[in-house]
């Protein structure tokens, strides 16, 4: 040693005794009663064991490397300590959140965190082009509680070929009603070109009895059928380039005198389907509140505008036959066909007359004049105001 009593000595001494430590350190195999060195209070050193990223580290030392997703839990852990067999939970293994984001002390606690961020994640949901969709509380500008064939609550059709089928509003849904002598029994929505691009698209509805669901359809698309209980739903590849100007997407019941109730619609932009998701107890809930209700009528009304009541004053009688009027509405899509129900003239009488002899113009999409050609009726409402009882104004696809 005493080549070693010098301070360049001493260095080399060290060095060498660094290295050394190194290689041994590298021929460890971490079996129990291999040392490293000892403290300054003389207890042995264990080795330091190398610890992959991502391990889950084991209270006593040790380390799980994982790989792969761990999928659903709960998780028990099988290791070996000191030749005996113990079990650990996944409650009971710490979890470092350093780099995962995840708020958890345990390896369970970031498997319940990320559960639930997956729960969030399908709960996510893409804008709807369908309008009126909520048929638990639809937009039902003409009031009706039964249609038949024909349109039926705002932007909805249902075309049948049967006068005993029916569309009946009800407060858990529309329900429909298919005769045992019908052939087929459609709601349809018709959609226009421009609310599309190419590509995927979902279509979903929602009902309560799926065995009375025949088919979902995107009409001229090719489109995969994928029904999931109480979630009817399929994809569809849509090409702009060979679609029509209106799209007709829509729901086919069975033939059986059971109604089949249709609880919300969704046609949206994607592989996946964004209606609806099952919560703990298995139940299909809606991925979105019920839709702004006064939101969604403005959105019919660019289709059709109905009126119980609309009061207009009627001018003189012009060029000895006819006499005007004007009612003003919202504006709409195009410039509507219009229909109305009687005249009323105030503490004086309701009067019937032909339709035929009623004239709507309208050339501006929102101002319609009324010319009255039928001298008798022309002659009872001029210069007098009016009641007009059931106006209808109608744009739809």
């Amino acid at each position: 040693m005493e080549k070693y009593l010098n301070l360049e000595g001493l260095e080399y001494l060290c060095q060498k005794m660094k290295t050394d430590l190194t290689r041994k350190q590298d021929q460890l195999t971490g079996q129990p009663g291999q040392v490293v060195g000892f403290d300054a209070a003389g207890s042995a050193i264990p080795q330091n064991l190398y610890t992959p990223e991502d391990a889950v580290t084991v209270p006593g030392g040790g380390a799980i490397e994982i790989d792969r997703s761990l999928g659903e839990g709960p998780y028990t852990f099988e290791y070996e300590e000191d030749g005996e067999g113990s079990a650990v939970r996944a409650d009971q293994v710490s979890y470092d959140s350093g780099g995962s984001g995840l708020e958890a002390a345990t390896v369970q606690g970031a498997l319940d965190a990320l559960s639930a961020v997956k729960a969030d994640v399908s709960r996510v949901s893409n804008p709807n082009l369908l309008d009126n969709w909520y048929f638990a509380d639809p937009v039902n500008q003409r009031g009706q509680a039964e249609y038949g064939r024909g349109y039926t609550i705002d932007r909805w059709f249902f075309g049948c070929d049967s006068e005993e089928s029916k569309v009946m509003v009800g407060a858990g849904g529309i329900g429909l009603r298919s005769a045992e002598n019908s052939g087929y029994n459609n709601l349809e929505q018709r959609i226009p070109k421009s609310r599309f691009l190419s590509g995927v698209y979902t279509l979903s509805f929602l009902v309560s009895n799926p065995s009375e669901t025949k088919q979902v359809y995107i009409f001229g698309v090719d489109t995969v059928w994928d029904p999931q209980g109480t979630l009817c739903s399929i994809t569809a590849y849509v090409d702009c380039n060979t679609l029509t100007d209106i799209v007709t997407i829509g729901l086919q019941k069975s033939i059986s005198a059971t109604p089949l109730t249709v609880i919300a619609a969704k046609l949206e932009l994607g592989s996946q389907q964004t209606l609806a998701h099952q919560d703990a107890a298995g139940n299909w809930v809606l991925n979105d509140p019920p839709p702004d209700k006064t939101l969604e009528l403005l959105k019919c009304q660019w289709y059709q505008q109905c009126a119980g009541f609309t009061r207009v004053a009627f001018g003189p009688i012009i060029a000895g036959h006819t006499v005007s009027s004007s009612i003003q509405i919202g504006k709409m899509r195009e410039n509507p066909t219009c229909k109305l129900g009687l005249l009323d003239i105030p503490y004086l009488e309701r009067i019937a007359f032909d339709p035929a002899k009623m004239i709507f113009i309208c050339t501006d999409r929102h101002n319609i004049s009324v010319d009255i050609s039928d001298m008798e009726i022309a002659n009872r409402v001029a210069g007098k105001t009016v009641t007009i009882v059931d106006f209808f104004a109608d744009a739809n696809l």
